[in-house]
């Protein structure tokens, strides 16, 4: 190992073993998805409807698209991205890679603020020999994006001293997933139930619930309009 690697190991200090964990992640799953998995299959359908919805809504022709159990912030999403690289196999596989690893990481950082910094690598390790989590990131689907931002916003609920500044965090988060795909609601009735429960002042408590809802209606207002 060369000075500069281990530079960029000491820099990360403790997360220096999760990183390469994700590191991992992300390489495995790029190499077969791009070299192994590079065409469409039935599985994929989901992210061609998606894609091609996308398009049509773009085109000024989506009064007649609809999604299962999703909005139309993913296709519109997955649509420009593709009119950038002009790819649209690559671009689903794109962004299944980077929120499957971007799953990976934050895993590890949700289960360290609730457990010791072990338990929270043995965790993440479950999280990326995960079959399913290894399979939806090497496919075209939209379901990962949705998991990575709810997961996103239990880091910020799991802290150990929560601000408000965390709440709003948590609800913008929420409310962007929820534009690709309606299950991030979930995770705003349990953290909504959570802030009800947690041992803090009625005024905290009433405040952080009203951002958390705000702030989740703004960042999914274009979805809802």
């Amino acid at each position: 190992m060369n000075m500069s690697s281990v530079s960029i190991l000491e820099y990360f200090g403790d997360k220096k073993y999760p990183v390469l964990v994700t590191i991992g992640f992300f390489l495995v799953t790029t190499y077969v998805s791009l070299f192994y998995h590079n065409f469409w299959t039935i599985f994929d359908q989901d992210g061609l409807i998606y894609l091609s919805g996308g398009q049509q809504i773009i085109a000024g022709a989506g009064e007649n698209v609809s999604f299962p159990n999703a909005g139309p912030g993913g296709p519109v999403f997955f649509a420009l991205f593709e009119s950038v690289l002009k790819d649209g196999l690559l671009v689903t596989k794109l962004i299944s890679i980077f929120s499957g690893t971007g799953i990976v990481f934050l895993s590890y950082l949700v289960f360290k603020n609730i457990f010791t910094t072990k338990i929270a690598l043995v965790g993440q390790l479950f999280i990326a020999f995960n079959p399913w989590l290894g399979i939806l990131s090497i496919s075209s689907v939209n379901d990962l994006f949705p998991i990575l931002s709810s997961i996103f916003s239990l880091y910020f609920i799991t802290k150990k001293d929560i601000k408000l500044i965390d709440i709003i965090f948590s609800g913008a988060v929420l409310g962007i997933g929820f534009m690709f795909r309606f299950q991030p609601a979930i995770f705003l009735l349990a953290i909504i139930v959570f802030l009800i429960i947690l041992k803090k002042k009625p005024k905290f408590k009433i405040s952080a619930i009203g951002l958390l809802l705000v702030f989740f209606i703004l960042c999914c207002s274009p979805m809802l309009l």
